[in-house]
């Protein structure tokens, strides 16, 4: 039945029952066996809903045209390998977000949520204020009136989970929170994957209740391009935007490596003499696209093919057709081989006929899909 056959007293009804449901979501009760039905209302999508969009938080303007980078309500992830100036990229999202526009970077926070929170979970406290003191020279305005900022290297991983989630639930007018060194809130970020899930479980959660938008700094694996253990994937696969930074020569190149709307294009910074980041003009990346425009699944060897699909299913041993991708394009970057989503269909299919992985015959949702060892 649509909501236009609804009485008031109906539509009244209905929306007393989805605010009592979602408070019971907000309380943290665990879902169980015997009260499952009790969220069903807070979890169901109506497609007679006409669902507000998000609005932007966060977004990149290059030739007077804005591309997202992040929503309100959502997360985002950067990464990139040690003393790649990951710490400097936040340094100008602070800045843009205190002056509201900076260089190319705009930063859109609503009425009433200005606030923003910081959280370090490495540098001294010597080092922290000296960002802090590059972000007042920029913007000319004293930190303590936008931003409030934490060193939390000496607490342990737990102890660091449960202050950054007080601190936040606590607020009432926060817009961002930035999380510099997010690995540090597990105690073993490389190889538990339900404790990694958990946080970043959490940080969705917080991101949507408190309508504020989240953005994790990460570690990239030494030795390769990807992102540290089981945290790193989490937060890839659930992360609005994921941002790339690499650094070569003194300057920095930030890619945006994954996104769910229209990905921007790559622009550069450096940092002068007295320890300042600045947005270089007319940037052109020398990295060149993810997407290899012209590259078809048969240009790469098939006992490649079955080298990277070895590793994708070590792993886990089956996969949705929606997991696979998603670890498709993650491995085989991992080699040297970059797509996005569109070419991964077709490496998938071409892993099929060519009998490297097979699935068990069903062209619905409970399709899985294993390695043809």
């Amino acid at each position: 039945m649509g909501v236009s056959n609804l009485t008031t007293e109906q539509i009244k009804s209905k929306i007393n029952a989805e605010a009592s449901h979602l408070k019971l979501i907000k309380s943290r009760t665990k879902i169980t066996k015997e009260n499952w039905r009790e969220f069903e209302l807070a979890v169901r999508i109506d497609p007679l809903k006409l669902y507000e969009v998000p609005p932007i938080c966060i977004e990149i303007c290059k030739d007077e045209k804005p591309f997202r980078w992040g929503t309100f309500g959502n997360i985002s992830t950067i990464f990139g390998k040690a003393k790649s100036r990951k710490s400097f990229l936040v340094t100008l999202l602070i800045i843009a977000a205190i002056k509201g526009y900076f260089h190319l970077i705009r930063i859109l926070l609503q009425e009433g949520k200005t606030k923003l929170l910081f959280f370090d979970t490495e540098q001294s406290p010597y080092d922290i204020s000296i960002m802090l003191k590059r972000i007042e020279k920029v913007t000319g305005i004293p930190i303590p009136c936008y931003i409030e900022v934490f060193g939390l290297r000496t607490l342990t991983p737990g102890e660091r989970k449960i202050f950054i989630i007080q601190k936040i639930e606590s607020e009432t007018e926060l817009g961002i929170v930035f999380i510099d060194g997010v690995r540090d809130l597990a105690t073993d970020p490389i190889l538990d994957a339900e404790q990694a899930n958990d946080i970043v479980t959490d940080l969705m959660r917080l991101s949507e209740e408190k309508h504020i938008h989240i953005v994790n700094v990460l570690h990239q694996n030494r030795g390769n391009d990807h992102a540290v253990g089981h945290i790193g994937r989490e937060l890839i696969n659930k992360s609005e935007s994921v941002v790339l930074v690499e650094t070569k020569d003194g300057i920095t190149d930030v890619k945006h490596e994954f996104s769910r709307g229209q990905a921007f294009e790559s622009f550069g910074f450096k940092v002068d003499e007295n320890g300042l980041p600045f947005i270089l003009d007319d940037y052109q990346s020398d990295q060149g696209p993810t997407i290899k425009k012209k590259l078809i699944p048969s240009q790469v060897p098939d006992e490649t093919h079955k080298k990277i699909m070895n590793e994708v299913f070590k792993i886990q041993k089956e996969y949705s057709r929606a997991d696979l991708i998603t670890n498709i394009i993650l491995k085989y970057h991992e080699f040297g081989i970059g797509f996005g989503e569109s070419k991964a269909r077709e490496f998938l299919e071409h892993c099929k006929n060519q009998s490297i992985i097979k699935h068990n015959g069903k062209n619905s949702k409970a399709a899985k899909y294993i390695f043809k060892a």
